[in-house]
């Protein structure tokens, strides 16, 4: 009341020049401008006090006879009454605009305090990081200790807390966990309120995800439910829920990817498996019935046959062999200084069947430094690289390798001179099971670029390819690091 004093005051302080100038009547407007700043400020029952103020002042000091309460003429009392009425429609209107402006600015507020709260529980990447800052910013905007609870093994199990030194005793909880058992499976649950502990439910489309805990004073006027609470506790279950479905559809691309790979892996065995086993049976077969009756070329072709294509089983096999340990994440690549000439020759002389139909070109310093790799895994790398450059080139086609120093690392770059890969595939070419669709039907299983990356991965090289510029054809380039003087040191030493 002492602000509407005031204001009072400040009117009739600004009424006494104004007297001068005017007659009595025009003083009221100077009054309702004080009645209508109280309400605004202060609300209805302190503007209905100004009216009340301002009517006695300016019958006092203002309406004959002056310094009196009484009123002379009834035209001076027909203005006062006008006045006061005036007074309690403006106050009446002012503190109800002034009430819609206030539950507006606390929409607002609340709105922007929620929208801060989903923008920090929404950046949670796990269960864990989301129950914890759902439970900080409760306990920040609500002023309040607040635990959050999740269902584990049959009973609630506190996940979150904050304060950190915040927790419920054992009779809270059992209560926690008899109302939790005893509610009706998909009903929606009310809150229910044990000591000095709020609990409300999480739940979602009928589903009870957990429980948040507010600690409330224990006189009961201070249990009312915030507003802002239950919008929080929305979110919250919001979040949770988002998180499970985020779950869900991950086990489901999984699960479909996994099936995908399944599919793909039966196909490529039953053609890649069936195929050198129909030759082996066929050829084994002649021999079996027809040995006494076959010239010796016709006995050595058929031998060849049995003999190259056990060969392409015993490579598949491998491969298979090879992707499942990389897969399961058990190679353990030996990284020991490896002389590269030796490696690279290796790879070459196993490709020389392969290489057969073509022209080889080996662009290479004299002095080739050592890198940290294994050398059964650098050689079987290099070789299915040489091998995937003579398969899709044309015979006669030249296969260049080259080799060279880079930032410490070697970097051994196999040209060919086929179709190329479709720029739209290029990322694809390390998949498993991966065949570019612009070249004919190659036997294989798709497997050798994804093992060759896994296997240069684990020896912490670099494997990538591209088109070339200056003509049709792949580069496919290995980057392996180069072995330091101390590791030359200590094998000169060994």
């Amino acid at each position: 009341m002492v602000g509407t004093l005031c204001i009072a005051l400040a009117a009739f302080l600004v009424a006494l020049p104004i007297n001068l100038l005017l007659d009595q009547s025009g003083l009221s407007r100077v009054f309702l401008v004080a009645v209508l700043i109280t309400a605004v400020t202060y609300g209805l029952w302190p503007s209905l006090f100004a009216s009340l103020i301002s009517v006695l002042i300016y019958d006092f000091f203002f309406i004959p006879p002056i310094y009196s309460l009484s009123i002379s003429s009834t035209e001076d009392l027909v203005n006062l009454g006008f006045f006061a009425m005036t007074a309690l429609i403006v106050s009446t209107l002012a503190a109800r605009v002034r009430r819609y402006a206030v539950a507006a600015d606390q929409r607002a507020l609340t709105a922007e305090k929620l929208a801060a709260f989903n923008r920090r529980v929404s950046a949670g990447v796990t269960l864990q990081q989301v129950l914890v800052t759902a439970t900080q910013q409760m306990s920040t905007l609500l002023h309040r200790p607040v635990v959050l609870l999740l269902p584990k093994a049959g009973e609630m199990t506190v996940e979150a807390r904050y304060p950190v030194d915040t927790g419920l005793d054992a009779a809270c909880l059992r209560a926690i966990d008899t109302w939790w058992a005893t509610a009706p499976s998909g009903a929606a649950r009310d809150r229910f309120v044990h000591a000095t502990w709020q609990c409300h439910p999480l739940q979602r489309s009928g589903e009870l995800l957990g429980i948040v805990g507010i600690q409330v004073p224990r006189g009961p006027a201070d249990r009312d439910v915030d507003p802002l609470l239950g919008a929080l506790v929305e979110q919250t279950a919001l979040a949770i829920e988002r998180l499970a479905l985020r779950e869900r559809l991950e086990n489901a691309r999984l699960h479909a990817e996994t099936e995908r790979l399944r599919s793909a892996l039966l196909a490529s065995i039953s053609h890649d498996l069936r195929n050198p086993l129909a030759s082996i049976v066929g050829s084994a077969s002649g021999l079996d019935r027809q040995w006494l009756k076959l010239p010796d070329e016709a006995r050595m072709a058929l031998v060849r046959t049995i003999r190259s294509e056990a060969e392409r089983l015993d490579v598949f096999i491998a491969n298979l062999l090879d992707i499942t340990r990389i897969e399961a994440g058990v190679l353990q690549p030996r990284r020991d200084a490896t002389p590269l000439s030796d490696v690279l020759g290796a790879a070459v002389s196993q490709a020389a069947r392969v290489l057969a139909g073509h022209r080889l070109a080996v662009d290479t310093p004299a002095d080739l430094p050592w890198v940290e790799a294994d050398a059964t895994l650098a050689q079987q790398v290099l070789y299915n690289v040489i091998e995937n450059a003579a398969k899709y080139s044309p015979p006669g086609s030249l296969i260049r390798i080259t080799a060279r120093a880079q930032d410490q690392t070697m970097r051994i770059r196999v040209l060919d001179e086929g179709p190329g890969i479709p720029n739209a595939e290029l990322d694809r070419v390390f998949e498993k099971f991966y065949r570019a669709t612009n070249v004919a039907q190659q036997n294989g299983t798709g497997l050798g670029l994804a093992i060759c990356r896994g296997f240069v991965e684990a020896m912490r090289g670099t494997i990538d390819v591209a088109n070339r510029d200056d003509r049709h054809g792949t580069v496919v380039a290995v980057t392996l690091p180069v072995t330091s003087e101390q590791a030359f040191r200590e094998l000169e030493i060994s």
